[in-house]
């Protein structure tokens, strides 16, 4: 068998590059968890939205399924619209999200937003999500609620009653409120965690460079008999959009 030459010098070159990167980042960027386009298409965490906007492309297979998605943010930050392509019922959906007010030091990011609209599979679902960066730790925290329901319903969740709502859910243990937290702990890894429809999701994100994320998900950890059928890797490309 023929033996495969290392190159000490580029593997020396590869390693210092590495952590080059690892202490450069951290004095040019805030350590916290960037957004990008989930599971189901909105940006955030595994399958919940957060309330942050972002674009790009996305591809991931789950039990035979191929998924292709794509979003773009408009207006400055302030619309994110998006498309998934479901291949195997040969079905596009769409996705929309506003943000209704902007983080700053004290106060979270707060966005409405709609989902699975004219998704053939499932009825269109909208939702109110609250986003906070705790940039001390490291952490990003996330709450919603969501409801089945069309495009212009979305705009009935904005009321004092949703937060009542939220509660009761809660307690009847019914699925429509979510949680979600990340945690950067280096600048190029998160660590992802969520509560969604009563199921509770763990991730690994990595994003080498701005322009591409891939994270390797686990759905549904509490389920051990499904455990290998329900890790999948979804794979970002931010253009820039």
């Amino acid at each position: 068998m023929k033996k495969i030459k290392s190159n000490p010098v580029r593997a020396l070159a590869f390693i210092s590059l590495f952590f080059f990167i690892c202490a450069v980042l951290p004095a040019i960027s805030p350590l916290h968890a960037q957004a990008n386009p989930n599971l189901l298409g909105p940006s955030g965490l595994i399958y919940i939205p957060t309330a942050y906007p972002a674009g790009g492309i996305g591809y991931y297979s789950l039990s035979g399924n191929k998924i292709t998605k794509a979003n773009m943010v408009f207006m400055s930050g302030m619309l994110e619209g998006g498309v998934v392509y479901n291949k195997l019922i040969e079905n596009y959906s769409f996705n929309l999200k506003m943000p209704l007010l902007l983080e700053d030091d004290y106060i979270p990011q707060l966005a409405l937003g709609v989902y699975n609209y004219k998704n053939k599979a499932v009825e269109t679902t909208n939702y109110i999500v609250l986003s906070k960066h705790i940039t001390s730790f490291g952490v990003t925290l996330h709450a919603g609620y969501k409801r089945t329901g069309s495009l212009k319903d979305a705009a009935g969740l904005f009321n004092y009653q949703t937060l009542q709502s939220a509660v009761d859910d809660y307690k009847s243990d019914a699925g429509k409120t979510f949680f979600g937290v990340e945690y950067a702990f280096m600048p190029m890894f998160s660590i992802m965690g969520e509560r969604y429809q009563n199921s509770i999701n763990a991730g690994l994100r990595f994003q080498p460079t701005p322009l591409l994320s891939i994270d390797y998900d686990f759905l549904d950890v509490q389920n051990k008999k499904n455990y290998k059928d329900n890790q999948v890797i979804n794979f970002n490309f931010s253009l820039g959009f």
